[in-house]
């Protein structure tokens, strides 16, 4: 009834000794899934671009100033105004389907405005939200909208108001994803010979609550960074070739050079939270790595925060690769990760630790092992356990907050280093 149980049993050929004339076989027409089937190949859907080629996986802009290197492009009027965007989202709220009219009409006048493909993204999620819709339908108009959202983001469209509007279309997607893969795997459960199409789901399912495992994570850095926003900020967008500019100035020294949406730093630390958010997603994974490469990682402030968003983005990509089963990909990960670990903590040196950021290489390093010790041989053990326990007293030495902070946590990892370490 699903998946591979819809195709349809080969008919024997004749053994007989009849010497009939075999004719040419006729040519079996293309026949249109089932609905049975549609909804089994919406429930394998896995919302990453490495493994699910429906997904986009570019970055774009397409502002003057990537095309021409210039900052005029910052400046040029191609977007609608915050108050616009506010009645824009009041009225999708209120009536998604003629909203979502009046909006592409607008995009015809703004074709670079990401506001307003959100917007397109908002009404179909909004849709959704008809009781009447069956889970299926529901799920595809959402898996709709995500793709339009992805869109937005990606054409220079890294606003808080996109972000925050992102991860909503994002997780109700994957909730949405887990209703249909369990009503699914309830009715394949009843169908005989069906243990292929059960894995099939399993292994899916197990994406999706490993993906939906980074909600609370993502949440509490949308809250952190919402407080103090203005309405102005918070619908306002920045490209990337500000992100790269905002860059070279902090690796200058520059740091309180000012844009046109506020100083190089306060850019840098603004993209580096978003940047965080994203790493938690792997749909977004294109628009972390154009984030990454457009900041330097010649100087500590710039380095430790790179490594940061990676870390998030690794050890989300080393549970995933858990579940594919893949140990090899899992070792190549975690040997390029600890080196990373490595070189920031050098870097770095043996500078003050008063923020989390620049605690991360410590204890990304401590985790990692942690996590993956058995992949490992006994020798390759001692010497990352080791090297791990040497970063925590680095740590404990360093901390240079008020309540010892970071210093109690690392007296925690050595603990537990110390336990592996005499186990294995």
């Amino acid at each position: 009834m699903f998946g591979d149980l819809f195709s349809k049993k080969k008919q024997k050929a004749s053994t007989g000794g009849s010497k009939e004339k075999l004719t040419p076989p006729r040519k079996t027409p293309v026949r249109e899934p089932g609905n049975g089937e549609k909804i089994f190949n919406l429930a394998l859907t896995i919302a990453h671009p490495g493994i699910d080629d429906y997904w986009p996986k570019t970055t774009f802009s397409s502002r003057t100033s990537e095309k021409h290197g210039g900052v005029m492009g910052m400046f040029r009027k191609d977007r609608l105004s915050s108050d616009k965007v506010m009645d824009f989202h009041s009225a999708i709220i209120k009536n998604p389907k003629r909203s979502r009219e009046n909006v592409e009409k607008q995009i015809q006048i703004y074709p670079n405005d990401p506001n307003l493909k959100m917007l397109v993204a908002i009404s179909h999620h909004i849709s959704t939200l008809d009781k009447t819709l069956k889970s299926d339908h529901r799920l595809a108009i959402q898996k709709i909208a995500l793709y339009n959202a992805i869109n937005a983001l990606s054409n220079d469209g890294i606003s808080f108001y996109n972000c925050e509007n992102f991860v909503s279309i994002y997780f109700t997607f994957l909730d949405y994803l887990k209703n249909v893969q369990v009503n699914t795997y309830g009715i394949v459960s009843q169908t005989p010979n069906s243990e292929s199409a059960k894995h099939k789901l399993t292994r899916a399912m197990s994406y999706c609550d490993t993906m939906n495992g980074e909600h609370d994570s993502v949440q509490r850095v949308i809250m952190r960074l919402k407080r103090g926003l203005t309405t102005s900020t918070y619908y306002s967008s920045i490209d990337f070739t500000t992100i790269k500019m905002a860059a070279q100035a902090v690796h200058q020294g520059k740091g309180d050079k000012e844009f046109e949406v506020g100083t190089a730093r306060g850019i840098i630390n603004y993209v580096y939270a978003i940047s965080i958010i994203f790493a938690h997603i792997p749909l977004l994974s294109h628009l972390v790595d154009r984030v990454l490469n457009l900041i330097p990682h010649t100087i500590p402030e710039l380095a430790l925060r790179k490594h940061s968003i990676k870390g998030v983005r690794t050890f989300l990509n080393i549970k995933l690769a858990g579940i594919g089963g893949d140990r090899n990909e899992i070792i190549k990960m975690s040997n390029k990760f600890f080196a990373d670990c490595t070189t920031c903590v050098h870097q770095f040196g043996n500078k003050p630790i008063q923020q989390a950021y620049q605690s991360d290489p410590y204890f990304n390093m401590a985790q990692l092992i942690q996590l993956v010790v058995d992949l490992y041989s006994s020798e390759e053990r001692q010497t990352m356990l080791k090297t791990s326990i040497e970063a925590m007293r680095t740590v404990m030495d360093n901390d240079s907050t008020s309540n010892d902070k970071f210093g109690q946590l690392a007296r925690e990892q050595i603990r537990k280093l110390d336990y592996l370490l005499n186990q294995y």
